[in-house]
């Protein structure tokens, strides 16, 4: 579904989090209560830890630096070539999570506005993790377009404390827009990884939970028009969640 022949083909980001994060051009910190801290820590991989409020609710996270991304409108409204906003883009959006306590962390991670704080998201296309389940959602203004719960057992482990979990979506060019939930959705798991009796025929098991649900609103639904940027921003008091990778790319 992703394809990209030229570097220009979409505009693009990944961030492996191999840098720090005070010279990292593609996402900032964001904090709020006391003592929140966004740290780059040890791990395979490249990770940073979120840490949230030590008193009270509080929020740690990452955002990218400005509202670069647009979701692709439902019909035209330009003339000529005179806009750049055309209907029928794919989009994309994954990330790796590891959320020590889930009882006690509201999580956020997706396409949504650089100026979201704690709440809910006014616009995008994001999750939303809670205790409870993982909801893919999507808002335009404030007003709910659709919600597509995720199933709470996952291959690989599902979503559970202190386990890693790859969520991903794909919007189409129909505007259907899909969700990816397991581990690893992402990188090659060699046949060494696993370990048969004394290590003799060796079998692997499945490559990892890939379950793709349509929203089944294809062109139903009015996608925002407000710019959004690529985050993940963790709600909780003295809760920890670990971020490996994000990635985000819109079909220009």
């Amino acid at each position: 579904m992703y394809a990209q022949p030229n570097p220009f083909m979409y505009q693009t980001v990944f961030d492996d989090f191999l840098g720090t994060l005070a010279g990292d051009e593609n996402a900032s910190a964001y904090t709020t209560g006391t003592g929140a801290t966004v740290t780059q820590v040890a791990g395979d991989g490249g990770q940073l830890l979120f840490t949230t409020s030590s008193t009270g609710a509080g929020t740690a996270g990452i955002r990218g630096p400005a509202n670069n991304y647009y979701l692709p409108p439902a019909l035209y409204t330009g003339t000529g070539l005179t806009a750049t906003l055309y209907p029928s883009k794919k989009v994309f959006f994954a990330t790796r999570i590891n959320v020590t306590t889930i009882a006690g962390t509201t999580l956020y991670a997706g396409l949504m506005p650089q100026g979201t704080t704690t709440a809910l998201p006014t616009d995008g296309i994001f999750f939303a993790a809670s205790a409870s389940a993982i909801v893919l959602e999507a808002y335009s203004a404030s007003t709910q377009q659709w919600s597509l719960a995720i199933p709470a057992t996952l291959a690989g482990g599902g979503y559970a404390n202190a386990t890693w979990l790859d969520l991903a979506f794909y919007m189409d060019r129909l505007q259907n827009v899909y969700a990816f939930a397991g581990f690893p959705l992402f990188g090659w798991q060699p046949q060494s990884a696993w370990t048969g009796v004394n290590n003799v025929n060796a079998t692997p098991g499945p490559l990892g939970a890939v379950a793709a649900y349509q929203t089944s609103v294809s062109g139903a639904w009015t996608p925002t028009t407000a710019g959004l940027t690529y985050a993940m921003l963790a709600t909780g008091t003295q809760q920890t969640v670990y971020t490996d990778f994000i990635f985000a790319a819109k079909e220009r």
